[in-house]
């Protein structure tokens, strides 16, 4: 069905909307579904084939189901509607009965699977005015058989709602999905509903693929190409779902990127066995003079026997979806979303938002210069959206350019293997037809590798020798002498050529006669080196390992022959920060790079934080970009104000100079965390460590909110709005010790804070599920030491609990001298504690009964010895497994559970005879800070690493700190250099104890006022909490009851900031009145002093 005449959407929109009126007055199922059966009768009137399925819909009314599981027993259930390909079931009112609807599909998609039907079912409940469109949720299926297991769950992929805003729309979204009368259009969402995790064609496809599993454990290829993708995969993400079926589901999505491949370019979908067979070998591409599309990499083993002929039903299966499709102009970033949902499953919601939308690319590329002989390089290319967006850009411009030419001067480098095939297919579907009018080779340029490659052997970053890897052993090589990256191609190919060629391993002095004859210039060292690469593939084909190491050679080692090549350079680099590392050896070579450039932060505690997208940026624009050039990333928003990236906001990075800055933090929806778009010039000074003061530099706030994620920026720009604005550099603490980039003029705030160095974070009593406990005997209040006590794991904890800790809970008894009080974020709200929770940790208080002077670590055997038979127990169990799951880090440096607990000495560095803190919470949109008595508690009491605490000799002091803290007027100050989350600003950590305040003085009114106003909110907040029992301590909750006590405070609060203002800065100055626009939306609460 195609939108065509005014009359036609007319007469379509009279009949929607007698429908929908007819609908609205029906009471019964029946009635509804009669109603919407004379519908499609008389819209698809004309159309035979529409018209067949609705007799089957018809017929099928009261059509039984075989095998419905209920309670555990075969039953017959009857569907309301199902034909071959629709299940629908009918409501009477969608939004009251949605779920029992789910519930019914479920059952009547499970008794139809068992039946030994294949995934064919289109899965619908609607009242005929709502309709919900379901899935089965493949992660929840067994791999082993494929089938559905008792627990399996359906997801909602699509919804459409009838009303009088939509009538217009209603017959073409039913055709849609009940006919598909017409060739589809290849867009995003139509090719991820068609090809992604929900669909028939990957269901049926995956099942087919997975019958290859029981083969990895004995068939060596098979085994070599799952171990290199997942050493590649472990340097991409760190921690990954490494297990065989997700090596399976890319190959699944490498199978389908090469047929649509073929599609695009031959105009035709492939039809029989062995056309499939050729295109997935390479020779139909090679037809068309297209090169490097397709390699002996991770994934061509489906091309081998058994397997081809194993897999026949899946590559028919692909082929006859995608021979639905008009692929003849296709304009966007079709793979993308496939792309993303089924990169890696145990992340795909997460990780799939970070990769950049359509219109934000081609905003991108648009603001950028382009000339005929531009070159352009992505160095973490994905997808290839920003490729796709800079061949519309070059095409657009030039359009009598070749596909020759194109492929030239667009390059893209990744690190993930299903990358650089989708990648590959993103720009042949860019190029089109273009491709098939080629008179010359379109070589394509991307590479499987890493961009961020340096020699190994070493500390000179730009010298010459290599370390390369064949079947897990490293072999030097000097590409001092290799003019190029096809010269090293010819050089890898004519090793594997002898592979092939020579029955047995020749002797180094033949290897040495050969290549004299076919290897021009090439020098003794060089000859010496590549023999031990040869001898290397060589014993690897002996030992039937030989499979891909001639594509990861030719790929992984290209970035060295790429420098200073490019004149724009475009992308998107990974956003994982350096913890997120797993592998040691690829930290050390990541913190060399960040030495060699000066991208190192200043501050040790940071380093962790720092994102590897950091070191992107530098090395991009130091070894790959011409002197001239442009680089332009899209960036998490940390590099505007987050402490890691001071380097890079000082100007002191090695050759960087950052020319213009787009704010994107008001767009949506977008990425998971805020983001930005920095575009950097290679440094004009020959000085590689200047230092910029306070500069001024142009840019863009984008605000607007999208209907949908993915749009082109033509259609974008109706909902985005783009406001040029001028930043600057604004500093706070002493001598500027914190920046960030800020819009409406620069701002330093002058002076010192007397308590800065006061505070300190908490201990990292983590993994929480080890430490955090809940009693199972009941509890007086009384104290905890003289008995011990039956415990597990607290329930929030293990809830809480991430990978790989999750799931790893603990039950046992613990003697009470091991149980302590602390206080994370939640517990937290402005002036006051509440809840603490207790933790058991395997530490003791040092010195007198009358006073402890500090905290000692104890081990195993130290709680034996004390006879403490059960917190060793515990404990125990804990350090195993530590041991078992902790990092590759933590294992090489011998990092054990109690070094954690004690990182950097900040639990025993706390002082249990302190008896009054200060503390704040470490993150939020504004700090939370309370007084702690330790006299009022039930156990020692030790701050966690949630929180940063002080310890104060009077409580007058005490009081003071806190209300300067829990300021509105010092929590506005350090807004702007807040890092910031989805919800707005979000760490705090040590920034509000660097505005500007001076220390307690006993004879200072004003110091004295501040104190007592504090101590008066304390005590108030506490009582109220008391009251209020049964208050909400979800994160949404807290944030409730958070601002509601600011607001009931509000009175308390604003003279409070006066005086902080006033001790601050010298000025009185209204901090309340900025933040009055915000809180007007709210109801005026009586203040707890009224």
């Amino acid at each position: 069905m195609q939108k065509s005449s005014n009359n036609q959407s007319t007469f379509g929109n009279s009949l929607s909307g007698r429908l929908l009126a007819d609908l609205r007055r029906a009471n019964t199922e029946a009635a509804k579904k009669e109603r919407f059966l004379q519908y499609l009768s008389a819209v698809f009137a004309h159309d035979l084939g529409a018209q067949e399925l609705i007799a089957a819909l018809s017929l099928g009314a009261e059509r039984t189901v075989a095998n419905v599981v209920r309670g555990g027993k075969a039953s017959r259930g009857r569907a309301d509607t199902q034909t071959n390909t629709v299940i629908v079931e009918w409501e009477k009112d969608l939004s009251r009965t949605g779920e029992h609807a789910m519930e019914q599909l479920e059952e009547y998609l499970a008794g139809n699977w068992r039946s030994g039907q294949e995934y064919r079912f289109i899965l619908i409940a609607t009242d005929g005015i709502k309709w919900r469109i379901y899935a089965p949720d493949w992660s929840t299926l067994e791999m082993g058989q494929f089938s559905l297991t008792s627990n399996y769950s359906l997801r909602e992929i699509r919804k459409f709602d009838l009303t009088e805003e939509s009538l217009g729309e209603f017959p073409f979204f039913l055709d849609e999905i009940l006919f598909a009368s017409q060739p589809k259009i290849a867009t995003l969402e139509s090719i991820r509903s068609d090809f992604g995790d929900t669909s028939s064609t990957f269901i049926n496809s995956i099942s087919f693929l997975f019958d290859c599993i029981k083969d990895f454990s004995h068939h060596s290829e098979l085994q070599v190409a799952l171990d290199q993708w997942r050493k590649f995969l472990s340097v991409a993400y760190g921690r990954f779902d490494a297990s065989p079926g997700m090596f399976l589901v890319h190959t699944y999505l490498s199978i389908f990127a090469k047929l649509i491949a073929f599609s695009v370019i031959a105009e035709e979908t492939a039809r029989g066995d062995q056309r499939v067979k050729s295109i997935l070998s390479g020779k139909e591409f090679a037809k068309f003079n297209v090169e490097r599309f397709i390699e002996d990499d991770f994934f061509h083993w489906v091309n081998a026997e058994p397997y081809f002929s194993r897999l026949k039903p899946a590559f028919r299966e692909i082929n006859n979806r995608i021979g639905e499709y008009d692929l003849t102009d296709v304009r966007e970033d079709i793979l993308k979303g496939v792309y993303q949902e089924l990169v890696d499953l145990d992340t795909r919601h997460a990780l799939g938002e970070y990769y950049t939308p359509d219109w934000l690319c081609e905003k991108i590329v648009e603001e950028t210069r382009f000339t005929e002989t531009y070159r352009v390089l992505d160095p973490a290319c994905g997808s290839g959206s920003f490729l796709r967006a800079a061949i519309a850009k070059m095409r657009n411009e030039s359009p009598q350019i070749d596909a020759t030419t194109i492929s030239r001067r667009v390059v893209g480098i990744d690190i993930h293997p299903l990358s650089v095939q989708i990648a590959k297919t993103t720009i042949i579907i860019a190029m089109g037809k273009l491709i098939a009018q080629s008179n010359d080779p379109v070589t394509l340029h991307i590479y499987l590798a890493n961009s961020l490659l340096v020699p190994e052997t070493s500390a000179d970053l730009f010298e010459s020798t290599f370390k390369v890897s064949v079947d897990n052993r490293q072999y030097s090589l000097n590409v001092a002498r290799i003019a190029g990256p096809d010269e090293f191609d010819s050089l890898i190919t004519f090793c594997d050529d002898l592979v092939r060629q020579h029955e047995g391993l020749i002797a180094q002095s033949r290897f040495f006669k050969l290549a004299t004859s076919a290897l021009d210039g090439a020098t003794d060292q060089l000859k010496h080196d590549l023999y031990f690469v040869y001898r290397g593939m060589k014993e690897a084909s002996i030992n039937g390992r030989d499979s891909i190491w001639k594509f990861i050679l030719q790929n992984s080692y290209k970035p060295v022959f790429l420098r200073g090549q490019f004149d724009l350079i475009l992308g998107n680099p990974p956003w994982l920060t350096y913890a997120d590392v797993t592998n040691s050896d690829y930290q050390q070579m990541l913190m060399g790079l960040a030495d060699h450039y000066n991208v190192t932060p200043p501050k040790r505690a940071d380093i962790p934080h720092l994102e590897i997208a950091a070191i992107f940026v530098a090395h991009s624009v130091n070894y790959f970009l011409k002197p001239s050039g442009t680089l332009a990333f899209v960036l998490p928003r940390s590099f505007v104000s987050a402490s890691q990236h001071e380097n890079i906001r000082r100007g002191t990075v090695s050759s960087l100079e950052l020319k213009e800055l787009w704010d994107l933090n008001d767009v949506s929806p977008l990425f998971r965390v805020p983001s930005c778009v920095m575009f950097f010039k290679h440094s004009a000074s020959d000085n590689l460590r200047r230092r910029v003061s306070l500069p001024t530099f142009p840019g863009k706030r984008l605000e607007g909110k999208l209907p949908r994620e993915h749009l082109h920026w033509g259609n974008a720009t109706r909902f985005i709005r783009l406001e040029d604005v001028s930043w600057h550099l604004s500093t706070l603490g002493a001598s500027g010790a914190r920046s960030a980039f800020t819009v409406g003029g620069s701002t330093q705030s002058i002076g010192t804070n007397a308590y800065e160095k006061k505070f300190s974070q908490g201990a990292t009593v983590v993994p929480r599920n080890f430490f955090f406990i809940d009693l199972e005997t009941d509890y007086d209040g009384g104290g905890f030491v003289g008995r011990t006590w039956s415990v597990r794991t607290a329930t929030a904890a293990a809830r809480e609990a991430k990978a790989p800790w999750k799931n790893h809970s603990l039950t046992g008894r613990i003697e009470g001298d091991y149980i302590f009080r602390t206080a994370i974020a939640n517990n937290l709200v402005p002036f006051a504690l509440f809840s603490p929770p207790i933790v058991a940790l395997p530490i003791t208080e040092n010195g007198s009964d009358q006073e402890a002077t500090s905290f000692s670590l104890l081990n195993n055997a130290d709680l034996l010895g004390r006879r403490s038979r059960y917190a060793a127990a515990w404990f125990s169990e804990a350090e195993h497994l530590w041991d078992k799951h902790r990092t590759e880090k933590n294992r090489k440096n011998g990092i054990g559970l109690l070094r954690w607990l004690n990182w950097q000495n900040k639990l025993t560095d706390q002082n249990p005879s302190a008896r009054y803190l200060v503390i704040y919470t470490s993150s939020g949109q504004d700090a939370c800070a309370a007084v702690v008595d330790r006299q009022d508690f039930d156990a020692p009491f030790i701050a966690e690493h949630k929180t940063y605490w002080a310890e104060f000799g009077t409580r007058t002091e005490a009081d003071y700190v806190s209300a300067f803290i829990n300021s509105d007027f010092a929590n506005f100050q350090i807004k702007d250099f807040q890092s910031r989350g989805l919800f707005g600003a979000r760490d705090i950590h040590k920034l509000i104890v660097k505005v500007p305040f001076p220390r307690y003085d006993a004879s200072n009114e004003m110091h004295k006022r501040l104190s007592a106003l504090g101590r008066k909110c304390g005590q108030s907040i506490s009582t109220y909490l008391e009251k209020e029992i049964a208050h909400d301590a979800s994160a949404r909750g807290l944030g409730r009851l958070r601002a509601r006590i600011r607001e009931m405070l509000s009175g308390e609060m604003q003279e409070i900031d006066e005086i902080v203002s006033v001790l601050s800065t010298g000025r009185s100055i209204d901090a309340a009145a900025r933040r009055g626009k915000k809180r007007s939306r709210q109801p005026r609460l009586p203040g707890l002093f009224d």
